[in-house]
């Protein structure tokens, strides 16, 4: 295997699993919470969803965007993006991952008909290295 290609695989395998927990721990909390609600609804219509902590502050935000794209974002413990999953206006799915500063340090995206690209950004923004 090339080396590029271990690099992409580790890239995609370190997002899955940075999602993958910060998604199980918000659900286990919230799924003790979801148990005292006796209601159930079939469908909840609405532009932006907010779940939010026992504090009021914002964990996970479900929107549809004004260009009608879909997002979700984790937010982290100072209400700053952590992981967006969304499209790009073009259709284009990216996953973002952010610094405990909110700014993004490592992105996915799979452009329509191209190649997927994986960007990894210093403090500043700078790219530091994207696959080719």
């Amino acid at each position: 295997m090339k080396k590029q290609s271990i690099k992409i695989l580790f890239f995609v395998a370190l997002s899955g699993g940075v999602i993958g927990s910060l998604l199980l721990d918000t659900f286990r909390y919230s799924s003790t919470k979801a148990q005292e609600t006796v209601r159930y609804e079939k469908a909840i219509l609405a532009n932006q969803i907010q779940v939010v902590d026992k504090n009021g502050n914002s964990r996970i935000s479900l929107s549809v965007l004004s260009d009608g794209s879909p997002d979700i974002t984790l937010f982290n413990t100072r209400n700053q993006k952590a992981i967006r999953l969304g499209m790009y206006s073009d259709g284009s799915p990216v996953i973002q991952v952010y610094d405990g500063n909110g700014k993004v340090r490592i992105e996915l995206v799979v452009l329509q008909e191209k190649n997927p690209l994986i960007t990894v950004y210093d403090r500043e923004g700078r790219s530091l290295w994207v696959n080719p």
